[in-house]
């Protein structure tokens, strides 16, 4: 999936590109589908998706006209993208760069252009 793809798929609440890395997609277009859903079918009032960016290693979304629930299912994707490999989209084997602050699977660390100086893992994995 693109964030063309998602900008396609989801036209009446995403009113912007994602500014993240494809890794992340794959949970993305579930927590879209979620909402969209809701807003279809549960009555949930229209949210407005004006914002999605990588912020210190996790997905940060800025919303408008959000309810409560809707704003729990963000703050969970939000949370959870700390888990999950920014380029692969692996929860496998997870870590966090220095200084820049990157999630990333020990593989696409190891397989990246170095910048990062510093991979620490996760002190859990799945």
């Amino acid at each position: 999936m693109t964030g063309k793809e998602l900008l396609d798929k989801y036209p009446n609440i995403l009113k912007t590109y994602p500014s993240c890395s494809n890794g992340w997609y794959w949970i993305l277009d579930q927590v879209l589908s979620n909402l969209e859903f809701d807003i279809n079918h549960n009555n949930y009032p229209k949210l407005e998706i004006i914002d999605i960016k990588e912020k210190y290693g996790r997905l940060n979304m800025s919303v408008v006209n959000a309810n409560d629930k809707q704003h729990a299912l963000i703050t969970f994707l939000e949370r959870t993208t700390y888990h999950i490999c920014e380029e692969c989209g692996s929860t496998y084997n997870i870590g966090h760069t220095r200084p820049w602050i990157k999630t990333l699977c020990h593989n696409c660390y190891i397989n990246s252009d170095k910048y990062f100086s510093n991979w620490t893992p996760e002190l859990f994995d799945d």
